[in-house]
């Protein structure tokens, strides 16, 4: 599926290493900010493009949550 408003990942995706989890936009601001998918990190589409165009494809990405340790993966692909 294309980008767009019918599409749950909104206008743009940064796959991660690690399997099934990647940062995306998102037309339900309801997601943004808690934990309501299986892994991903929905930002506000201008959010996600803004990162997209400054984060080359391989840049760490570090993912840290207050009650778990600190994991780092690669930014394998992005669409747009």
């Amino acid at each position: 599926m294309p980008p767009g408003p019918d599409n749950p990942l909104g206008t743009h995706a940064m796959y991660l290493s690690w399997p099934a989890y990647l940062i995306h936009g998102t037309h339900d601001t309801r997601k943004i900010g808690r934990p309501s998918s299986d892994g991903c990190i929905g930002l506000y589409n201008e959010k996600i493009a803004e990162l997209f165009e400054i984060t080359p494809v391989g840049t760490q990405v570090r993912i840290i949550r207050s009650e778990e340790r600190r994991v780092g993966k690669e930014c394998r692909s992005r669409w747009s």
